[in-house]
């Protein structure tokens, strides 16, 4: 394929319906190939990591086709296109596309952006009740849901990934006790329809505000969590995607005063959040007189003295400054806990039961007295004597501590320096690193950076049996036991800082540095930094399957997401199991900025594919049945009969039955389709016929293509061009396979006929592992003519063999003789062999130079 500024024609056409589709808008779809469809081309190039030239080379042809498939497919699911997907988008998907956005209340404007691919990919069944209740032990996207929904609402599950474990279920429990539900720590209707009712709200008010939000529906997704980050740092929240008192305040503007346990909190309010801002006043060593989530007179004073501690306006009213500056207070000691293994849930500042307990624990475990107060002591041993802000930089020395300081301290056991696993960059750590220094020839400074980090990662190996795919999964299992999470959401992590480019989005650099340990980078896995990059490497070694193609999922593939927000592939991860319904995963940089266990259902919305690394299946594939089989050939006999503007009743639409259409006064057209190739080989083996390899969609003899030779032949010529168009487009949905072109005279029941025959022969993948199976189609049309028989044509058959030599090429002869019969038909038998003879001087004189 090849298709560049300048050229014409239909197959033109189809590009800038597939890249319109695609959000690379060329403006007018013209079949003119000028300056707006090159920068489209650009457009799409740079979104998926191909070569940016403006030209339609194979690599980008099929990358359009990869992408258009999937878009059939659910359109097809949904009912709105009903022929083969081929992934080339004529005007039956381009329609299909507007009419679905249509009917689902969307700009009708045939571009698969934001919006129309939420609607388009999701389970649009509503089918809620099906799916309730969802209680422990259950999987899937349903408690993926629940879970962002929770977390939203500040009663956080802890991992989110779509396992339904007792984080889940206490979270659960959390929400009913909150909202005055019957506590069972299962999801039932009442409790799914209330998190509906309030995350139906937040989606209206970021909607209302500007913010992007596919769907105003209650469902709780990455996306709407993402959207609650971009409003709370334009508001400046933290941006932690909980919409917590601060960010409710300023999101609900009508909240009225009073007993509320939204923001402010004051004399008279009651709930959880009263309780959690004593827990904070406790911690921070200021006694609220009571920890029982009612605001009374010991509260109020509690939160003055606290005020007045940090500089804000004594009021004894727990606003949205004094809530934020609570939460940066209480975030590096939980930090610090979860460093220590402490089980402090989420870290977001807000000192929940887990967070006062941990403190408790902590300081019981120590020998230090066990009040919930972070006084000189507590802090002293926690802390270290830093500033327990966690990582702010991949250079770490004395007074470091955090995510990325824990991470040191396991390498540097791992490698013989034994030091204590707490997160704090202490005297023990720098004398550690400076040993391991000296070891190397490095500056032994103690300070950790590049240098240091670098041979750090050249030493160290991680300990795991296996080879292959199964030596990455389990490498993945490590890193996953590893713990790994940020701690400021600033990108700062150990597999960006092994990549070279900490800071910027690692999710890939995770499953890079996955790779790396295994053995397999550069041979079963890309080393890549940004996803599209990723998919185009396994693209280019026919490795990458998209999720609704029917591949079924292999442990050690690596698994990409599509980001609606960002309109391309945005998140990656590697495939440790599954089965009939689910996949599971080991991500990094996760929704909640660590390395984690996730579960999707296999046809969760926001899979793009798989770059498949040869490992076992996670569901036993099941061949194709002969129904499906059929199925397959029979949606490609009516994408082909749509081509060749053929309209039969859908009880006629049959394989191995010939279908005669009369075209008047003196014509008619024959259609038929099989699943054997002997409909195309009775057309290949006739003496007259040429047969061509169609690759991308361009019929070729040898070095010769079909559409310059015939484009020349039969300029003017409306009714020879009409069918040469009809084979053009046919090539273009064969996209790669064979073809015969057949031309002649035959008799039967209703006279002489002069005919000219054009037959396909293509592979048909029916489901992905399974070999192909054999398509045929045959177009063949006729003009009675109305006497002279034989004798009719033998000035013409007489006039090609006397040039045959000239003409040089075999495949060239038959596209004379069929240009000459598409004349033929236009000027009769009788009168038109004189103009004949001048229009094959022409074609003959056109071939001869175009040849070599």
């Amino acid at each position: 394929m090849l298709l560049k500024s300048g050229d014409k024609g239909i197959q033109v056409k189809y590009l800038q319906q597939a890249l319109k589709i695609m959000c690379c808008n060329p403006g007018s779809i013209d079949s003119n190939y000028g300056p707006g469809t090159q920068a489209a081309v650009e457009k799409f190039q740079q979104e998926w990591g191909l070569g940016t030239d403006g030209i339609v080379g194979d690599k980008t042809w099929n990358c359009l086709i990869d992408e258009i498939k999937p878009i059939q497919q659910a359109l097809k699911e949904k009912g709105f296109y009903k022929e083969a997907i081929t992934g080339i988008a004529k005007e039956t998907t381009y329609d299909a596309v507007i009419a679905f956005q249509k009917s689902r209340g969307l700009t009708a404007d045939g571009m698969v952006g934001n919006s129309t691919r939420a609607r388009l990919f999701n389970d649009e069944n509503g089918g809620d009740e099906l799916m309730l209740p969802l209680r422990t032990g259950d999987r899937g996207d349903y408690v993926l849901y629940l879970q962002h929904g929770l977390r939203i609402m500040c009663c956080s599950p802890g991992s989110i990934d779509g396992v339904y474990g007792s984080g889940t279920a206490a979270a659960v429990s959390n929400f009913q006790i909150r909202y005055g539900i019957t506590q069972s720590g299962t999801c039932d209707t009442t409790t799914w329809n209330k998190l509906k009712q309030l995350i139906n709200e937040i989606q209206k008010r970021l909607h209302n505000r500007g913010y992007s939000v596919p769907f105003v529906d209650g469902i709780a997704t990455s996306a709407l969590a993402e959207a609650v980050k971009q409003f709370q740092e334009a508001n400046y929240l933290t941006a932690d995607g909980q919409v917590g008192p601060s960010t409710y305040d300023i999101l609900m503007s009508d909240i009225p005063d009073g007993a509320t346990d939204a923001l402010p909190l004051k004399l008279k309010s009651r709930g959880p959040r009263v309780l959690y801002f004593q827990y904070a006043l406790r911690i921070n060593c200021i006694n609220p007189n009571g920890t029982d989530g009612v605001f009374g007179t010991g509260t109020e004073a509690g939160v003055k003295r606290y005020q007045t501690k940090v500089n804000i306006a004594s009021d004894g009213i727990v606003g949205t400054a004094t809530w934020e500056q609570m939460r940066k207070d209480i975030t590096p000691i939980q930090t610090a806990l979860g460093n220590k293994g402490y089980d402090v849930g989420v870290v977001d500042g807000i000192a929940t039961d887990k967070v006062y307990n941990a403190v408790l624990k902590y300081q019981s475990d120590n020998g230090l007295t066990a009040d919930g107060m972070v006084g000189t002591a507590t802090k002293a041993m926690l802390l270290g004597g830093t500033s327990g802000s966690g990582t702010i930089s991949s250079t770490l020395k004395t007074g470091s501590n955090g995510s990325l300081t824990l991470y040191l301290q396991r390498l540097l056991n791992e490698l013989g320096f034994l030091v204590t696993l707490n997160g704090i960059f202490d005297d023990q750590t720098r004398d550690a690193a400076i040993a391991f220094q000296k070891v190397n020839g490095l500056a032994a400074d103690g300070v950790v950076g590049g240098g240091t980090w670098k041979k750090l990662f050249e030493m160290y190996h991680v300990n795991v049996s296996g080879k292959g795919v199964e030596k990455l999964i389990n490498v993945a299992k490590h890193e996953l036991k590893w713990e790994f999470k940020e701690d400021n959401a600033n990108n700062i992590n150990p597999y960006g800082q092994w990549y070279g480019m900490n800071g910027s989005a690692w999710c890939a650099m995770f499953v890079s540095y996955c790779a790396y340990q295994a053995g397999v980078i550069g041979d079963l896995v890309p080393n890549y930094a940004w996803c599209p990059s990723g998919i185009t490497w396994y693209k280019e070694r026919s490795r990458y399957y998209k999720r609704n193609s029917g591949y079924i999922p292999k442990r050690g593939d690596v698994i990409f997401f599509y980001n609606n927000e960002l309109g391309r592939v945005a998140h990656t991860g590697i495939v440790i199991d599954g089965d009939e319904k689910y996949v599971t995963t080991i991500e990094g940089n996760t929704s909640l900025d660590r390395v984690q266990e996730c579960t999707y259902n296999r046809n969760h919305s926001t899979i793009d594919g798989y770059g498949s690394n040869g490992g076992k299946a996670i569901e036993a594939p099941k061949p194709p049945t002969a129904k499906e089989i059929e199925n397959v050939q029979l949606d490609y006999y009516r994408e082909f009969l749509e081509v060749c503007n053929a309209v039969l009743p859908s009880e006629m639409i049959k394989l191995d039955q010939a279908v005669e259409i009369p075209v008047p006064p003196d014509g008619k057209i024959i259609v038929e389709a099989s699943a054997e190739s002997t409909l195309f080989d009775n057309t290949a083996n006739n003496p007259a016929s040429a047969v061509c390899d169609v690759t991308n969609g361009v019929a070729m003899s040898g070095e010769i293509a079909l559409t310059d030779y015939f484009t020349a032949s039969v300029e003017g010529l409306e009714n020879a061009q009409s069918f040469m168009d009809i084979v053009f487009d046919l090539n273009a949905s064969i996209d790669i396979g064979v073809s015969a072109f057949d031309a002649g005279l035959k008799s039967d029941a209703g006279g002489n006929w002069i005919y000219v025959a054009y037959a396909i022969k293509k592979e048909v993948q029916v489901a992905v592992g399974f070999p192909p199976v054999e398509f045929t189609f045959k177009y063949t049309f006729c003009q009675k003519v109305k006497g002279g028989g034989n004798s009719v044509l033998e000035p013409v058959f007489a006039f090609v063999k006397e040039h045959e030599k000239e003409i040089a090429t075999a495949v060239v002869v038959c596209l004379v003789i069929a240009a000459v019969i598409g004349l033929f038909f236009y000027l009769g038998p009788e009168g038109g062999l004189v103009a004949l003879g001048k229009t094959i001087g022409a074609i003959v004189v056109n071939v001869s130079a175009s040849l070599p």
